[in-house]
């Protein structure tokens, strides 16, 4: 079995940089062929990763943007590699929603023991995600905050710059299309997700990454200017949970497979913790887009 793993090593703190020699080490034990790549830049990155198709399996060590960049090539190959995943990034949601360990050996362990499992993705557009589109207040922080700030303080850089949002906050209005169900909505806050883990909070402990749905979660006011209590009611999601929330009269909440959603207002879209630009919003959910080795 050929392999291939490739390190970001921008990605985080780059706390791995000193242990490539181990991991590799470790990959030999499960692989007889194991190749490395250190790329040093996106570009470089990016140009390893559309060789993904000569490979049995892709190992690869980052962040969700990371993350991102690996689907985004291996859906598109003509012979999608198996994946397994050293999760090094600052957040790390996609691995906290598959119970893939930020400790060093027991994701290695996950690499050597594991099965493939199957997990759903989506097409946005013309753009490939796995965990999360989103627009609205908060959601603008995983790709704004500096670089550096990151590897300083971790994901305390985000809240930090999170909450400045909070004064210059509003709603948008959006209509959205399920099917034949059409809502109007004047959306602080909008997720379109299939996550366990967002923003690195539990955010929905009863994911399931591959029913072939995502979810919608909207918090809604009347107002234009941010309410304390929508607010409060964001804060309550991420720190209790999505179920803590979902009896509230402000929160509109729709599985699907399908949607589209209609902006208004120029708002920058979020997928996978990476700006997507601004624009509209149309959602393909993909079955079994992914193989990934889990226990």
């Amino acid at each position: 079995m050929k392999c291939l793993f490739i390190y970001n090593k921008n990605s985080g703190k780059g706390k791995y940089k000193k242990k490539k020699d181990y991991i590799i080490r470790r990959l030999k034990k499960r692989f007889k062929d194991v190749e490395f790549s250190e790329p040093n830049s996106k570009e470089e990155f990016l140009d390893v990763l559309k060789k993904c198709s000569k490979y049995d399996y892709l190992i690869f060590s980052g962040g969700d943007g990371t993350v991102n960049d690996v689907l985004n090539a291996v859906i598109k190959s003509n012979k999608k590699p198996i994946l397994g995943y050293i999760p090094s990034g600052t957040v790390n949601d996609f691995a906290s929603s598959l119970s893939i360990p930020k400790n060093l050996n027991k994701a290695l362990n996950i690499i050597e023991k594991g099965s493939p499992k199957n997990v759903d993705a989506f097409l946005e557009n013309d753009r490939y995600g796995v965990y999360i589109c989103a627009s609205g207040i908060f959601t603008s922080a995983s790709y704004k905050t500096e670089q550096t700030k990151k590897q300083k303080v971790g994901k305390w850089a985000y809240y930090v710059d999170s909450f400045r949002e909070v004064f210059s906050a509003k709603a948008h209005k959006i209509d959205v299309e399920i099917g034949d169900e059409k809502l109007s909505l004047n959306s602080v806050l909008f997720f379109l997700i299939n996550s366990k883990s967002v923003a690195g909070y539990k955010f929905n402990k009863d994911a399931d990454l591959n029913d072939g749905k995502m979810e919608l979660v909207s918090v809604n006011q009347k107002k234009e200017k941010l309410t304390f209590g929508s607010l409060m009611l964001v804060l309550r999601m991420f720190l209790f949970g999505l179920k803590s929330v979902l009896k509230n009269k402000n929160i509109t909440y729709k599985k699907f497979s399908n949607l589209k959603v209609k902006f208004y207002d120029d708002m920058a879209v979020n997928v996978d913790g990476e700006n997507d630009g601004k624009h509209n919003v149309e959602i393909k959910v993909i079955k079994d887009a992914i193989k990934i080795l889990s226990l």
